[in-house]
């Protein structure tokens, strides 16, 4: 039991699924939402990153249990990863997406 609160707990570190409570501000310190430029989808199994910016975005996909599976730079359009069966945390830049290959 010991070992799935800690595969869990270092999931909720790496997955940065913290985040803050959103209040109603005044109309001069409302922010503009950000703009997903990035889309994750899953078929099969092969995970395809969308990237729309022009410029290359970071992505590292985690395991549960923290380790780093893969690291590379996604360029502009579509880019194809193959993985093997199994639950994975994906980081691109500040998006964090949990993702399962079955």
């Amino acid at each position: 039991m010991k070992k799935l609160y800690l595969i869990l707990g270092i999931a909720f570190m790496i997955s940065g699924a913290v985040a803050p409570a959103v209040h109603a501000m005044p109309e001069p310190y409302v922010q503009e939402a950000e703009v997903k430029t990035v889309e994750l989808k899953v078929n099969g199994h092969q995970l395809n990153i969308t990237n729309h910016d022009n410029e290359a975005k970071q992505v590292v996909i985690y395991a549960l249990t923290g380790q780093v599976v893969k690291q590379f730079d996604a360029p502009h359009g579509t880019t194809a990863v193959d993985l093997g069966a199994g639950y994975y945390i994906v980081k691109v830049e500040k998006l964090s997406q949990r993702i399962v290959i079955r």
